[in-house]
């Protein structure tokens, strides 16, 4: 695995990239003590490659889950599917403790950065 750091001052953050590293993720996250809920914002494309996986990860590291799936395209970078994002963090009680995290890019990272 190799990490980038990316210098930001106090916004600066790290960059994992190798295999299987999503396999990892509740792991890696546990430690920056968020709240015990995560909401992850995909897609339609994304998840039913990787998103069982995230999702099982995060679970073993004691987080309740919610996957939020959106369809694919910058079409859907709308008003509506923030409106459906926000729709489903207030379904599954997020608060200000809990964590929204993007699997994927593009109009996934914009959404989930949004909500």
């Amino acid at each position: 695995m190799e990490k980038i750091t990316v210098h930001l001052g106090e916004r600066g953050y790290d960059i994992l990239i190798g295999w299987g590293i999503l396999s990892h993720a509740g792991e890696w996250l546990k430690p920056f003590k968020f709240g015990s809920r995560i909401s992850v914002v995909t897609n339609s494309v994304v998840r039913p490659i990787c998103g069982d996986l995230v999702e099982e990860t995060l679970q073993k590291a004691g987080f309740r889950v919610r996957m939020i799936e959106i369809p694919d395209g910058e079409v859907y970078k709308s008003l509506a599917m923030a409106e459906k994002i926000y729709d489903a963090l207030v379904d599954f009680d997020m608060d200000r403790t809990s964590t929204i995290a993007a699997l994927g890019g593009g109009v996934i990272g914009d959404l989930a950065g949004f909500a």
